[in-house]
């Protein structure tokens, strides 16, 4: 009767532990799990080892590590990322982990953005010297960065900031891109800026291949270009002149409004 007692006992305690070494098996499987970044610092290199892992939470525990405070410029930060590196500075650790994404590092600062997630609808919040710096970068990377996609990222973010800065780097990009999409993302930054220049409005009116953003820099000059000689000899010539019809009335609308401002 006791050994009978004893044997149940044992039974009883074993299922808990059954239970348990179970559940710790299925934690180990679950992707939660698995999709927690392993990070280690050790003053001067970092290491790191995430597998599936949103960019986010990598960056995050990388700054909870080193100190790094990390900021998005955008809603980037949910796309999976596989990363193993070891022993790498931190200064390399981010070029390998932001290699394809815009970011840009002002001392124990960073901001990051992707093209590939949109944009919020508020800039971020950033005074003084970092800003102008972060301001200076979004320029480099809106007209040298090699894919079409990071440069439109880069300029869309500059529109976002408004400021005169930001203002110089949309004319470099208005001028020198060769991307319809980027090139209007530009004009409409200038635009709403209230801040563009003439001779880019003129030179983009006379451009034949520059489709819709031909007509919107005619209707701009209109706006802009009132006490402006070029302005005024550009939107003559092409309502007298071009060959398409719709282009020599906008001009024509456009050089009665600038009449209307003189």
């Amino acid at each position: 009767m006791l050994a009978s007692r004893l044997q149940s006992t044992s039974g009883m305690n074993t299922i808990p532990k059954v239970l348990t070494a179970v559940a710790l098996v299925a934690a180990a499987a679950s992707p939660a799990a698995a999709a927690r970044p392993d990070v280690f610092f050790d003053g001067e290199r970092v290491s790191a080892v995430a597998f599936e892992t949103p960019l986010r939470d990598l960056m995050q525990a990388i700054g909870d590590a080193t100190g790094l405070r990390v900021r998005f410029t955008s809603d980037a930060g949910s796309e999976p990322v596989d990363v193993e590196i070891f022993e790498l500075t931190l200064e390399d650790a981010l070029s390998r982990i932001l290699a394809h994404r815009g970011h840009s590092r002002v001392g124990s600062q960073i901001w990051i953005s992707s093209p590939v997630a949109g944009f919020v609808a508020e800039a971020p919040v950033v005074t003084g010297g970092a800003h102008a710096a972060y301001v200076s970068d979004l320029g480099r990377q809106a007209t040298t960065a090699h894919s079409p996609r990071g440069r439109l990222a880069a300029t869309t973010e500059l529109v976002r900031e408004r400021s005169a800065a930001a203002v110089e780097a949309l004319q470099g990009v208005l001028d020198g891109e060769t991307s319809a999409q980027i090139r209007a993302a530009a004009l409409s930054g200038l635009s709403r800026a209230g801040d563009v220049s003439i001779d880019s409005l003129s030179e983009l009116a006379r451009d034949e291949d520059a489709g819709t953003l031909r007509r919107k820099a005619i209707q701009m000059l209109g706006r802009h270009g009132a006490g402006s000689d070029l302005a005024e000899a550009t939107l003559a010539e092409l309502a007298d002149t071009a060959d398409s019809p719709i282009i020599r009335l906008t001009a024509r609308t456009a050089l009665r409004s600038l009449d209307r401002a003189a």
